[in-house]
């Protein structure tokens, strides 16, 4: 097992770098319409996150709401020190940070999301890749029984329950293939492409379980989490501004009293800030056991669903199985191996989710890499 290694996210120059880099795909996976032709496009897990950035409505009124903060800054600089107070200064000054991080958290935010859309998409076409199976065993199963049946070897009700078994699977299968179509509109929509484009994941993802410590995680989020560090940030902002009007003549005991009440309130958000970030780390380490011991459970499935086909398919040929129950098993190892590859990629969402609990800027691509093909580690 591994240990948690979440990676960070460098956000300095990206966000203006993976609008130019998403506008290049968006590009790419357009080519060709204007002729009718459907268009493909490859992407990885790394080339749909950037897209999905490039194209977030978010990320853009962060961005730009950064830019008139930094007009603002700009025009307290260019008025002289002698024209503005300190206060306006440190307030200007905060309101472009607190712009700065806004377009940070944008960015993580698209990117998570990102990851759950990818995700999904592969259990989608997986899920098709598991009907289109078992369709093709059950019409198999239907040709052999009507062999069987024109020999007089199989009954009237073991030919009518092998159609139905290929009626269900075709309606199981245009099930799958729509709920693909939508899942695959809304995988589009997200990462700004036409909802006509076709969509080839190409990201392979395996179980590779991480080793984590509550307590350790836990604590590490409690100098971590952004919404600890502002709650800290805020209590010492009240506990200087109740000190300087305690200490500076000038000051009513109403506004001493406004700061007393500002620090208490600032006490209790800390507080209470912490206890939800306490529940979410505690939320995210359980989620993250158990989507392991959903792999694993597959993992063990596919096994035993594999020795019940070996099974199955020696009785079958001793004369000692009728061919339903070898197809069954044989359908029942599509289920286990779907089951199976399904679990892996909720895991790598519980595992982000994790990191995202504990404070860690996830990311599960390696790198980032910007503009001119440098990479950001």
């Amino acid at each position: 097992m591994r240990r948690v290694r979440c990676k960070s996210l460098i956000l300095t120059v990206f966000a203006i770098a993976v609008s130019v880099i998403g506008a290049q795909l968006v590009a790419v996976a357009q080519e060709g319409g204007a002729t009718g032709q459907v268009d493909v496009v490859e992407l990885t897990l790394e080339d749909t996150i950037r897209l999905a950035v490039s194209s977030s409505n978010a990320v853009k009124i962060a961005m730009l709401d950064q830019r008139l903060a930094e007009i603002a800054l700009l025009e307290q600089t260019a008025m002289g020190e002698e024209n503005v107070s300190a206060e306006a200064r440190k307030s200007a000054e905060q309101a472009y940070a607190d712009a700065q991080k806004a377009v940070e958290d944008a960015i993580k935010s698209a990117a998570v999301s990102a990851e759950s859309s990818y995700y999904s998409l592969l259990k989608a076409f997986d899920r098709v890749a598991s009907a289109e199976r078992a369709l093709e065993v059950s019409e198999n199963q239907l040709e052999t029984v009507r062999v069987k049946f024109e020999a007089g070897i199989e009954n009237k009700s073991a030919l009518e329950s092998a159609e139905q078994g290929v009626v269900s699977a075709e309606k199981s299968l245009r099930d799958a293939r729509f709920a693909l179509e939508t899942e695959m509109i809304r995988f589009n929509l997200g990462v700004g492409l036409d909802i006509s484009t076709q969509v080839r994941l190409v990201h392979e993802f395996k179980y590779e379980p991480v080793e984590v410590d509550l307590e350790e995680s836990i604590a590490f989020a409690m100098e971590n989490r952004d919404d600890i560090q502002k709650a800290v940030l805020s209590l010492e902002k009240a506990q200087t501004d109740l000190e300087r009007r305690r200490q500076i003549p000038g000051y009513t005991k109403i506004d001493i009293e406004r700061a007393e009440i500002s620090l208490a309130k600032a006490e209790m958000s800390l507080e209470s800030t912490r206890t939800n970030a306490l529940i979410a780390v505690r939320n995210a380490y359980s989620g993250l056991l158990a989507a392991a011991a959903t792999v694993e459970s597959a993992a063990e499935s596919i096994e035993k669903a594999k020795d019940a086909l070996t099974k199955a398919q020696t009785r079958y040929d001793a004369g000692l199985a009728t061919l339903n129950s070898l197809k069954d098993a044989e359908r029942a190892l599509i289920d286990a191996e779907t089951k199976y590859a399904q679990s892996v990629y909720d895991y790598n969402m519980a595992y982000a989710n994790f990191c995202q609990a504990i404070g860690i800027d996830y990311i599960s691509v390696d790198m980032i890499k910007i503009g001119n093909g440098e990479s950001a580690d």
